[in-house]
Protein backbone atom coordinates (compact mmCIF):
# COMPACT_ATOMS: atom_id res chain seq x y z
CA UNK A 1 0.00 0.00 0.00
CA UNK A 2 1.81 3.08 -1.11
CA UNK A 3 1.14 6.66 1.37
CA UNK A 4 0.41 9.26 0.26
CA UNK A 5 0.30 12.96 1.83
CA UNK A 6 -2.51 14.30 1.88
CA UNK A 7 -3.28 18.20 2.66
CA UNK A 8 -6.04 18.18 4.99
CA UNK A 9 -8.88 20.07 3.94
CA UNK A 10 -8.96 23.65 5.43
CA UNK A 11 -12.42 24.65 7.21
CA UNK A 12 -13.43 27.95 6.54
CA UNK A 13 -13.68 29.97 9.85
CA UNK A 14 -15.90 32.88 10.50
CA UNK A 15 -13.21 35.39 8.96
CA UNK A 16 -12.55 33.75 6.25
CA UNK A 17 -16.52 33.43 5.36
CA UNK A 18 -16.90 37.30 6.15
CA UNK A 19 -14.24 38.28 4.15
CA UNK A 20 -14.75 35.99 0.72
CA UNK A 21 -18.40 36.86 1.06
CA UNK A 22 -17.41 40.51 1.28
CA UNK A 23 -15.07 40.46 -1.52
CA UNK A 24 -17.66 38.54 -3.71
CA UNK A 25 -19.64 41.44 -3.64
CA UNK A 26 -17.41 44.19 -4.26
CA UNK A 27 -16.31 44.07 -8.18
CA UNK A 28 -12.72 45.67 -5.70
CA UNK A 29 -12.21 46.51 -2.25
CA UNK A 30 -9.86 48.38 -0.52
CA UNK A 31 -8.42 47.27 2.62
CA UNK A 32 -10.32 50.11 4.25
CA UNK A 33 -13.54 49.26 3.28
CA UNK A 34 -12.79 45.52 3.84
CA UNK A 35 -12.33 46.83 7.43
CA UNK A 36 -15.72 49.51 7.22
CA UNK A 37 -17.55 46.56 5.99
CA UNK A 38 -16.68 44.02 8.49
CA UNK A 39 -16.51 46.45 11.54
CA UNK A 40 -20.21 47.90 10.43
CA UNK A 41 -21.84 45.24 9.29
CA UNK A 42 -20.40 42.21 10.40
CA UNK A 43 -19.01 43.42 13.96
CA UNK A 44 -15.98 40.86 13.04
CA UNK A 45 -12.97 41.31 15.39
CA UNK A 46 -10.61 41.22 12.27
CA UNK A 47 -11.70 44.49 10.91
CA UNK A 48 -9.21 46.55 13.38
CA UNK A 49 -6.81 43.96 13.79
CA UNK A 50 -3.63 44.38 12.48
CA UNK A 51 -3.73 40.69 11.47
CA UNK A 52 -6.39 41.50 8.63
CA UNK A 53 -3.46 42.01 6.24
CA UNK A 54 -1.85 38.51 6.95
CA UNK A 55 -5.07 36.88 6.36
CA UNK A 56 -5.74 38.22 3.16
CA UNK A 57 -1.94 37.15 2.11
CA UNK A 58 -3.14 34.27 2.86
CA UNK A 59 -5.91 33.87 0.71
CA UNK A 60 -4.53 35.17 -1.99
CA UNK A 61 -1.96 32.42 -1.61
CA UNK A 62 -4.10 30.11 -1.28
CA UNK A 63 -5.31 31.49 -4.78
CA UNK A 64 -8.97 32.36 -3.58
CA UNK A 65 -8.29 36.27 -4.23
CA UNK A 66 -6.47 38.59 -5.95
CA UNK A 67 -4.91 42.03 -5.12
CA UNK A 68 -4.39 44.98 -6.82
CA UNK A 69 -2.96 48.47 -5.63
CA UNK A 70 -5.65 51.21 -5.67
CA UNK A 71 -4.86 55.00 -6.00
CA UNK A 72 -6.70 57.68 -4.76
CA UNK A 73 -5.76 61.71 -4.57
CA UNK A 74 -5.60 63.88 -0.76
CA UNK A 75 -6.56 66.49 -0.08
CA UNK A 76 -3.54 68.14 -1.80
CA UNK A 77 -3.63 66.35 -4.54
CA UNK A 78 -7.30 67.25 -5.27
CA UNK A 79 -5.83 70.43 -4.62
CA UNK A 80 -2.36 70.45 -6.92
CA UNK A 81 -4.91 69.24 -9.62
CA UNK A 82 -7.35 71.91 -9.47
CA UNK A 83 -4.36 74.75 -10.02
CA UNK A 84 -3.61 72.40 -13.17
CA UNK A 85 -7.10 72.69 -14.45
CA UNK A 86 -7.02 76.36 -13.39
CA UNK A 87 -4.12 77.07 -15.24
CA UNK A 88 -4.97 74.91 -18.58
CA UNK A 89 -8.86 75.89 -18.82
CA UNK A 90 -9.51 72.84 -19.54
CA UNK A 91 -10.25 69.02 -18.74
CA UNK A 92 -8.74 66.00 -19.68
CA UNK A 93 -10.41 63.42 -21.80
Amino acid sequence: MTMMSVRPLVRADAGERQILTRVDRAICVSESELRYQLERKDTHPLARAPELLDVLAELEERGLIDSALCFRLTARGRGRLGELVAGDGRWLA
